[in-house]
């Protein structure tokens, strides 16, 4: 088992804020061959918001509006998500911003 750290922005997360941070953060055990899309998966299992805006699994690719960090490396845009997840990782998830 690895514990992985994953921090989501309350809006992208789909959950109602908890004092006065703006971040849902979550630590979780994986399995020892989970990668992103497995971290992924899991969290669009529980929250519908977050599989709508951010990682819906039958895709398998990071919704528009959602950019993916793992370990400080900012993921491409329709990048695959086949990195395995070790333990102390941490994945942040933000939302993508246009415009001017």
């Amino acid at each position: 088992m690895a514990r992985v750290h994953l921090r989501i922005t309350a809006s992208l997360a789909g959950v109602a804020r908890t004092g006065d941070s703006d971040w849902v953060v979550l630590e979780t055990d994986v399995a020892e061959a989970a990668t992103l899309r497995d971290l992924l998966a899991g969290v669009a299992a529980d929250h519908a918001a977050f599989r709508k805006w951010v990682f819906d699994p039958d895709v398998g690719i990071p919704g528009e509006w959602a950019l993916i960090v793992h370990n400080g490396n900012v993921l491409p845009p329709g990048a695959p998500l086949s990195a395995g997840l070790r333990d102390g990782d941490t994945v942040i998830v933000l939302p993508v911003y246009v415009g001017g």
